[in-house]
């Protein structure tokens, strides 16, 4: 467990430069980081020991009594400090823990522009998977290995995937495009990095795979592109469903008229919502890979 006077600001400036976090996030991420190494540490190291514990995180944020979101991002800060160690111990270059702490600049973005605030709300449950390397980016695409999860089999290629079969999940970032080459690059370092031999199994479920999609996206959308990587074996529907923020942001959590329309996806999904009552889903794909190609 890391010395707790080792957080000094030169660290957490490497750190933040290497995750691109804005300069101001971090300058006013600093004064309350200063106040734990010097002022509660003792509650900081509580979740050292524990740091998926809400209750403990609370009890930090509430002691240090400034803004909730900047507090639970600074606390963020020095468990991707802490979390440096694991990755080295495990043979894993500097570009992948990088890349990975990158969440917390991804959620403190997103949470700027949702509600004004600089910092991370919650998100503990999520976020702390990269902490324990649970959760790894690589590349364009995040990845975890977890229990097939639909009573659906899948049998091609000589595969029989089952309910409970472990495969590797697969999850987008909100952070930029999905460029073809950049998806499949990943794919093939997931791959290498879980160890992988023969024809490994990936799954994905997201409203970016939903394939009604196909009635209002451009046709060379890279959304499609992603889309067309994976043999679709399930969707659902629902009006105002939950991903609708992921495409207009928080604060619009049900179908109205006055969706954002600043960018083609919006435009085209707040249309396709207009004439379809709402409506919108999301669709599980699977497919196998064998370290170069993918069969779907």
């Amino acid at each position: 467990m890391p010395d707790i006077k080792s957080y000094t600001d030169a660290r957490l400036r490497w750190l933040a430069d290497g995750i691109s976090l804005p300069v101001e996030y971090l300058e006013c991420a600093l004064p309350v980081i200063n106040e734990i190494v010097t002022d509660k540490a003792e509650l900081y190291l509580d979740i050292q020991r524990d740091l998926k514990s809400r209750e403990k995180h609370d009890r930090l944020i509430h002691a240090l009594g400034h803004n909730e979101d900047l507090s639970q991002m600074s606390i963020y800060l020095l468990l991707a400090l802490d979390s440096y160690d694991l990755y080295r111990s495990r043979g894993l270059e500097d570009r992948i823990y990088f890349d990975s702490m990158k969440e917390i600049t991804v959620w403190s973005k997103s949470n700027e522009k949702n509600y004004g605030v600089i910092g991370i709300r919650d998100q503990l449950d999520w976020i702390s998977r990269f902490f324990t390397n649970e959760l790894v980016r690589l590349v364009r695409l995040e990845f975890e290995v977890i229990d097939y999860p639909l009573n659906l089999c899948w049998n091609k290629y000589g595969l029989w995937v089952k309910p409970g079969d472990r495969v590797i999940n697969i999850h987008i970032p909100e952070d930029g495009g999905l460029r073809p080459d950049d998806v499949a690059a990943s794919f093939r370092k997931a791959y290498e990095y879980f160890g992988c031999t023969g024809l490994q199994v990936f799954v994905c479920s997201t409203w970016i795979i939903w394939p009604k999609n196909r009635e209002f996206m451009d046709p060379s959308s890279n959304i499609l592109a992603f889309m067309d990587n994976f043999d679709i074996i399930a969707a659902e529907e629902a009006k105002n469903p939950r991903d609708l923020w992921r495409i207009f942001g928080r604060v619009h959590k049900e179908y109205s008229d006055d969706l954002p329309k600043e960018t083609g996806l919006q435009k085209r999904l707040a249309e396709y919502l207009r004439n379809n009552g709402g409506i919108m889903g999301r669709g599980f794909g699977i497919f196998a890979h064998d370290g170069e190609r993918i069969y779907r």
